[in-house]
């Protein structure tokens, strides 16, 4: 029961976030999109190729489930929130906005840097699947930093969307449109 209300905020904040307003802005490479959900993830789940019709369409609740299955329980997500429910938001929150692979390597990345020179458990592949192994360096590290380790990840972990949100705009001057929502949403501590 705790697991299901610990996933339930997550998710609702997300919803909350993305809002169940229709977007298709030219700019914006998600394309058509709504509660989070892009058209070519709403095919995805679905099957078969949908339209623009169908994300209008797009119930909270679909969206919920969707967001749960691909973005919080398929990336292992479920299992960071086992050790970590704030860890596991932002890696949720960052998956849908940014994939989930992406937010698998920002962990990644987080955990090699903050192991101790490899003192407190080796370097981990930086390959986006969390799994056992990045599940052990993740328990390993909490322990290694039991009063401020979460918040330190968070840290780190936003630092890095962050500086994503700066490569996207310098490579695309278009999405700097975005820039500012994006910092305003999604990068926070």
């Amino acid at each position: 029961m705790a697991e299901t209300k610990v996933v339930d905020q997550i998710i609702d904040g997300i919803l909350q976030r993305e809002g169940a307003r229709y977007t298709d802005n030219p700019a914006d490479h998600g394309g058509p999109t709504k509660w989070g959900i892009t058209l070519h993830e709403l095919s995805a789940v679905r099957g078969h190729a949908c339209s623009a019709t169908d994300v209008k369409a797009l119930t909270r609740a679909e969206a919920f489930g969707i967001l749960k299955s691909r973005y919080y329980v398929r990336p292992g997500f479920q299992d960071v929130a086992a050790q970590s429910e704030p860890i596991a938001a932002e890696l949720t929150d960052t998956g849908v906005n940014m994939g989930v692979g992406i937010a698998g390597r920002f962990l990644q990345r987080s955990l090699n840097l903050f192991n101790r020179d490899g003192k407190a458990y080796k370097d981990i592949a930086v390959d986006g699947a969390v799994g056992q192994i990045t599940l052990g360096a993740l328990h390993a590290y909490l322990a290694s930093r039991p009063k401020d380790g979460v918040h330190v990840m968070l840290e780190a972990l936003n630092v890095l969307q962050g500086e994503r949100y700066f490569r996207i705009c310098e490579a695309d001057p278009v999405q700097e449109k975005f820039a500012f929502g994006w910092f305003r949403e999604r990068v926070s501590i």
